[in-house]
């Protein structure tokens, strides 16, 4: 706290309110009273105002302070978060909340805290209390708050084997029958069985095979460089659509099968002569194509064919397929 007159003779503080996590500074705000207050009735005074921020406020402030050091698709999950949490809990003051009102909140969010009033997954849950702790630690250490409610809550049990299924052979049989007539179509549709074939064939995650170039494909090593990904991620402004690294931020090489080097061929000769950055998969006005379309595509084709699904479940039926045949996934 920094208690002091200004140039007018009004009393002024200065307090810390979190960490700009991208420059490693403080965010700080300030606030000034009557100058004809003592000293004593100044500084209840300001305790007073700066204890009167809000959970929608310090709910902004800390996604504001990972700006820049978390991708945009993480972002966009702390920010649905935020939403489940203020969903349910409203905006009181950060200062007001207990461990009750928590506990509460989290018994309110697995009854009814979806958008639509039904429940959420235990595993939902279990990560917007980790958020709300997060940010209650920094109102500790910045003097905003005593103590931190959410350290006395449990959180949700979340139940083992909630695994994603694979698809079994049958069914892949099906989806690959599926894919081969939906390429013979042409247009769009080939277009989007081709980019599911790269995850079905590679294991690759979508929004990856969405982000590979002509660079990427190594057809004499029989390789595919997987090093970016293609993220969606909605904001006050809109969706929006980028390219940022891998979900483990590395870089690798994956295996590509000898007819999915002919499906790639067969595309490259269609494209005529592309040159090495450009994207295999563009997007219907030349620029990304979004993973979210891919999936919506994939899961209508599902229904068409009766079978129950959707699209993560290649690349995890692929990953089965690649252990049980004692191969490795790393």
């Amino acid at each position: 706290m920094t208690l002091r007159r200004d140039v007018n003779g009004n009393w002024t503080d200065q307090r810390s309110f979190g960490t700009d996590r991208a420059t490693g500074r403080r965010r700080r705000r300030m606030h000034t009273v009557d100058g004809s207050l003592t000293r004593e009735e100044a500084q209840r005074e300001m305790d007073e105002w700066f204890s009167s921020v809000t959970l929608p406020e310090a709910l902004e402030s800390w996604l504001a302070s990972l700006g820049g050091i978390r991708s945009p698709k993480t972002l966009e999950s702390y920010a649905g978060d935020c939403r489940r949490i203020l969903r349910v809990l409203g905006s009181p003051r950060v200062a007001d909340l207990d461990t009750r009102d928590v506990s509460v909140a989290i018994s309110e969010m697995l009854r009814r805290g979806s958008a639509s009033g039904g429940p959420l997954a235990p595993a939902t849950v279990a990560r917007a209390r980790t958020v709300l702790l997060e940010v209650y630690d920094q109102l500790v250490d910045d003097g905003v708050c005593e103590r931190n409610p959410v350290r006395g809550t449990k959180s949700p049990v979340v139940p083992a084997g909630g695994t994603v299924r694979a698809f079994d052979e049958s069914e892949l049989e099906e989806i690959r029958t599926a894919l081969d007539a939906a390429r013979a179509g042409g247009g769009r549709d080939r277009d989007m069985a081709e980019a599911c074939l790269v995850v079905m064939l590679t294991g690759m995650r979508c929004g990856e095979a969405c982000a590979v170039s002509w660079r990427d494909w190594r057809r004499a090593a029989g390789t595919i460089e997987v090093r970016r990904s293609v993220f969606e991620a909605r904001s006050r402004g809109g969706a929006r659509v980028g390219i940022g690294p891998t979900k483990s931020r590395r870089s690798r090489r994956v295996a590509v099968p000898a007819s999915l080097s002919e499906v790639l061929s067969e595309r490259r000769a269609r494209a005529g002569r592309p040159g090495p950055d450009e994207m295999v998969f563009p997007g219907p006005c030349g620029g990304l194509t979004r993973p979210s379309s891919v999936s919506r595509w994939f899961k209508a084709l599902l229904g068409g064919i009766g079978v129950e699904g959707h699209l993560h479940m290649l690349r995890h039926s692929m990953a089965t397929l690649m252990l049980e045949s004692g191969a490795s996934i790393k």
